[in-house]
């Protein structure tokens, strides 16, 4: 690492300025679980690296206005064991048990999970069915952005060469109707095949909208419009879910890689909808 040079900034504010005067070159080291293996990989070759792994400003928890505001620089694990967020994101709490391992969960931050921008990221699709923003900040200012608008393509998002992911807000959900799946080639440390994240919003039996995010299945982590669209309004059912998962095709464009091929995942995809759409619904799955 002889290209690399090292810094930990003395506050949020350090940082901004290093960051505006560095651009691209500036890279922000959390938990280094991606950003370490890009080095040794080669993929990345050269840069200064902003250690923000102490800064404060990136640990807070705040209730406000009927969201939460997480910090970027929280590890998963410190998610996780958050009791505000255990009270009022139980399904976030949930979804994260099938992050990595807990020695990932104990380095892996949640705004190195989401600027990675990894299709296969195992906090887009939950976050992306909840509503959630991220708050991006720059010497200049700072701005919300809202999650569906953030990924732009594998490794690629709307952060400019000077801001900094500070915040992840997410609106407090009814999390009895959320559910997140996962498929790994293997438990533990497995990448995602494919995942699914579900929320429902059901009245007397009938759907009033849906919201159904994938991972694994797109250059970015995706919203399934197709079938949101198709299931709203309807009499929940399994008969219905049987017939509108399968929708989910239209909204996926996967690839073939070396944990599946495209059919595979267009066909995981559907079962995996399955299931968390009716786990969500309290249905046998």
């Amino acid at each position: 690492m002889r290209d690399f040079r090292f810094l930990q900034p003395n506050g949020l504010g350090h940082a901004l300025k290093v960051k505006a005067e560095e651009g691209d070159d500036g890279r922000i080291l959390a938990g280094g679980t991606n950003l370490l293996s890009y080095i040794k990989t080669g993929r990345i070759k050269t840069g200064l690296l902003i250690d923000v792994t102490r800064l404060d400003e990136l640990k807070v928890v705040r209730e406000h206005d009927g969201s939460v505001d997480l910090g970027a620089g929280l590890t998963i694990s410190e998610l996780m064991a958050h009791p505000v967020v255990r009270d009022l994101l139980p399904c976030f709490t949930e979804a994260l048990t099938l992050f990595g391992n807990p020695l990932i969960r104990n380095r892996a931050t949640l705004g190195g999970n989401i600027a990675d921008a990894s299709p296969i990221a195992d906090t887009a699709p939950i976050l992306l069915v909840l509503d959630a923003s991220v708050k991006l900040v720059s010497a200049r200012g700072e701005r919300t952005v809202a999650l569906t608008d953030f990924f732009q393509g594998v490794g690629e998002t709307v952060i400019a060469s000077d801001e900094i992911l500070t915040t992840v807000t997410v609106p407090v959900p009814d999390c009895s109707r959320v559910k997140m799946v996962k498929l790994g080639l293997r438990k533990g440390t497995a990448c995602s095949v494919t995942s699914a994240a579900v929320r429902l919003m059901l009245d007397d039996g009938s759907l009033e909208e849906c919201r159904i995010a994938l991972g694994g299945v797109a250059p970015t982590p995706v919203r399934a419009g197709t079938v949101e669209k198709a299931l709203g309004g309807k009499r929940f059912t399994l008969d219905a879910i049987e017939e509108h998962a399968p929708l989910v095709k239209k909204d996926i464009n996967p690839i073939s890689d070396v944990r599946g091929s495209a059919d595979y995942r267009k066909e995981v995809s559907v079962n995996l909808l399955k299931r968390a759409l009716k786990a969500a619904a309290g249905m046998e799955a």
